[in-house]
């Protein structure tokens, strides 16, 4: 589905795929094709050097990242709404967070509180919406009508 949405925003031409996550960020995907010198070792094999970016959308590498970039930003928002009022020792690495193990079940509570956030709604409707590709251009996908909510009082956390 996200394959789809991507390549309808390309046939649509848009400069840039733009979408909010939960936490009212906007995320701005927009790449350029680049130029790059190919360099053949004896050692490393071949490594490809870039040497600047063109003026050039690179619509084929946007559609390819739409999928990682939004899996990528709803990662961020989650942390960020989890932790935005943290007080505690916290190490943010990527999309991994260290804390205390005395304040792991605290962490643990934040997360899943967030996760319900961030998931409620539609996300992939909002994010067709937010790049421009309407549902008549891309039926959106049917959720199921489970209670997020279970979620905080789950023993389990997810990865």
């Amino acid at each position: 589905w996200l394959l789809q949405l991507g390549k309808i925003a390309c046939k649509k031409e848009l400069k840039q795929f733009k979408w909010f996550v939960p936490s009212g960020d906007l995320i701005n995907l927009q790449k350029y094709k680049s130029h790059s010198v190919r360099i053949n070792t004896s050692h490393l094999g071949k490594v490809t050097i870039p040497t600047g970016r063109t003026k050039e959308l690179d619509l084929p590498g946007m559609k390819a990242a739409l999928s990682p970039s939004f899996i990528h930003s709803y990662d961020a928002c989650l942390l960020k709404l989890a932790f935005n009022d943290w007080t505690e020792p916290l190490a943010v690495i990527h999309d991994c967070i260290r804390v205390l193990p005395s304040d792991v079940d605290k962490a643990h509570k934040q997360i899943r509180k967030s996760f319900v956030e961030l998931c409620s709604g539609n996300p992939l409707a909002r994010l067709a919406d937010d790049i421009g590709v309407t549902e008549e251009e891309l039926p959106r996908l049917i959720q199921d009508n489970q209670d997020l909510e279970v979620v905080l009082n789950s023993p389990y956390l997810f990865n």
